[in-house]
């Protein structure tokens, strides 16, 4: 029985740490895809470019 509940443990364990770095990762993906983007697609030429990149 010490056994099921120590699994349990490291299993909500491993889930927190699972939805922090989620979580994480979705909030500094716009920034890491806005400079991908600028470093191969975008053109500072073309007079329809988005001012933000």
């Amino acid at each position: 029985i010490a056994l099921s509940d120590h699994l349990k443990q490291r299993r909500e364990v491993a889930k927190t740490v699972f939805c922090l770095v989620l979580v994480f990762a979705l909030c500094w993906l716009p920034l890491h895809l806005s400079r991908i983007l600028k470093l191969t697609i975008y053109d500072e030429k073309d007079p329809n470019r988005c001012e933000l990149l």
